[in-house]
Order: C-alpha cells, then structure tokens, then sequence
C-alpha cells in the first residue's frame, strides 16, 4: 500500500472518527433512559420536596418507560445530596430535586467541595411559592407597619426563627428593606421553629403555609403577609411586604431538576421537555396549590439564569448582615 493510499485512509478514519464523536450525544439521547433513574432528594422522607419528588418520579416512569425512584439524601443542607449527584456520571439517569439552599450554602459552607454552577447542571424550574411573615399572636400587632414599629420600638428584644439556607436570608433582606429590628435564633427545622414561635419563644419567622396551618388556626401564630411582588390568587386578603413595609421586596421559594455537569444537550432538552409537561399537568397543579406553591416550568438556559442570580443576591444580602465574612 503506498504512502498516499495510507495518508487517504488516515483522514478518512478521522473523518469517521469525528463524525461519531459529533453524533454520539444525540445517540446518547435516543437511547436514554436505558436503565432506571433515579432523583435525589437532599432532605428527608414526609417533607414538601419528599412529596414532589415522588410525584415526580411517578410522572417520569410513564413518561420516559423506564422505572424512577426517590432516594433521600439528607444531610448539610442538602450538600450531601447534591454532591452524591455531582459525582455521578453524567448520563441523565441521576438527577437533583433542588431548592434555594443550593444557592445559599457556600456563604456559610466555604470549605464545600461542590459549586453548584461548576458542579451541576439546572434542567428545569418545577414551583415557586412566597414565604409566609408569621409572628407570635403574643404580640399586640395585626398588620406588618405596625410590627415593624413594635421591633423599632423593643430594640435588642424581637427574635426571629432562622434556618439555614435562603429561609434566614430572605428574613435578614425583610430586616434591611423594612429598617425591622429583628435578632436570629437558629433552628434545625421549619416544624421546632414554628413551635418556638407559638410558644412565643421568638416572635417572628418565615415559614411555607402548609406546616403553617394548624398553629394559625390555634390562634397561636398570625399571619401578617406574605413575600412575593403580587397577592396570591387562593389568599387574597393576605397583603406582600412590598405593599406595606418594603416597596419592590419579592422573595420566593422555589424547587427545580438539576443533573451532573456534562449530560448531553439532548438529554437535558429531553428531561427539561417532561418537567414542563410535569408542571403542566392538573395533579400536581392541585397538589402543590394546597403546599401554597404555583407550578413554574422553565428552559434549562432560564434556571440558570434563576440560580446565578440568586447566587448573587444572597451573598449580597449576607455581606450586608454580615454574615459569611
């Protein structure tokens, strides 16, 4: 064989070898899911992200033919969960049912071995939901004005129920935009914090509606209002922070489907695709309404934008309160 035959055939091995690594998403996509898939939730079994997942899960097995399961977690505020999906192969057969604490971890968890927009991939925006202003009925204040003046007024003496991740910092934003009065006592969960505030214990949290509830109509917490720009369709009597105390103040909760960096394209298009048609569908409308959550689809370019924002916004806020300094 002479040397233009070999150099002919060389380029035409790399031809072929080129086109194949071209096309091998797209293959990877047609064939996907080829086993089973599984969303991880970073939280424990019985919770509202619990609860989405497994309505989520339910949906895909139809969906995509292949069988779905949720496999809790917990742990870091979630870190454990998301970095168990960081490191998996990023094939789109295990995903991440995330929250506003994957935005927020690295102010107090500068040490983590993950970085969420280096290490995860967004997919889609599932639901959004305002947080709820809830305080003691201990307190002699019905409206958020007159709340914010009792705390201008009892300087050093109003606590507030803290979590970790964006629930403490979306109240140290209500502190800074309303000039509130407000001290943090941390919590491990939204359930000890509520019960802390019936007792009177701290005076003051933002908490989602359905763990809510039962102490509302207790008479043990009062609602004063409520964090997103708008009123709420199903509670319209309920008046925002941006209303009353803090002009333009909007803050929501929000879940969506990440994956591990690197899935192909068509992958992520695909499983992006069914989310939508997911948050689209009646059954989880009417389900997560009564969480006091809206259903919200996105494109994965969109919920990256979400994130990177978010990202930006918290460690703004927690420069400001000093925090993660």
């Amino acid at each position: 064989m002479g040397l233009a035959t070999l150099l002919k055939l060389g380029r035409m091995l790399a031809c072929c070898a080129l086109a194949g690594m071209l096309s091998l998403p797209a293959a990877q996509a047609a064939d996907y899911p080829n086993r089973r898939v599984r969303i991880i939730v970073p939280y424990p079994p019985g919770g509202t992200m619990d609860n989405v997942g497994r309505l989520l899960a339910d949906y895909l097995s139809q969906s995509l033919k292949q069988p779905v399961i949720v496999e809790n977690k917990a742990g870091a505020g979630g870190v454990i969960g998301a970095l168990s999906v960081a490191r998996a192969k990023p094939d789109g057969h295990t995903l991440l049912l995330g929250s506003p604490g994957l935005t927020t971890f690295q102010i107090d968890q500068k040490d983590s071995e993950l970085d969420l927009m280096r290490d995860l991939a967004p997919i889609s925006q599932l639901m959004t939901a305002p947080y709820w202003v809830a305080v003691s009925a201990a307190l002699p204040v019905k409206t958020l004005p007159e709340f914010v003046a009792y705390t201008r007024e009892h300087r050093g003496k109003i606590n507030y129920g803290s979590l970790s991740g964006g629930q403490g910092l979306a109240i140290e934003l209500f502190k800074l935009s309303a000039k509130a009065d407000l001290f943090p006592i941390p919590f491990n969960g939204e359930s000890p914090t509520l019960a802390a505030l019936a007792a009177n214990e701290v005076q003051m949290t933002f908490s989602s509606i359905n763990p809510l509830t039962p102490f509302v109509d207790t008479g043990r917490v009062r609602v004063l209002g409520i964090t997103s720009r708008a009123r709420l369709a199903t509670h319209p009597d309920i008046p925002t922070v941006s209303e009353t105390v803090a002009p333009g103040f909007d803050v929501t909760a929000w879940a969506g489907l990440l994956g591990p960096k690197g899935m192909p394209d068509d992958v992520r298009d695909l499983l992006a695709r069914e989310a939508a048609r997911f948050a689209g569908t009646e059954t989880f409308a009417q389900r997560i309404r009564t969480l006091g959550y809206q259903p919200t689809a996105s494109t994965p370019a969109e919920f990256g934008q979400l994130l990177a924002s978010e990202i930006n916004r918290w460690s703004d806020v927690a420069r400001k309160a000093g925090r993660g300094n």
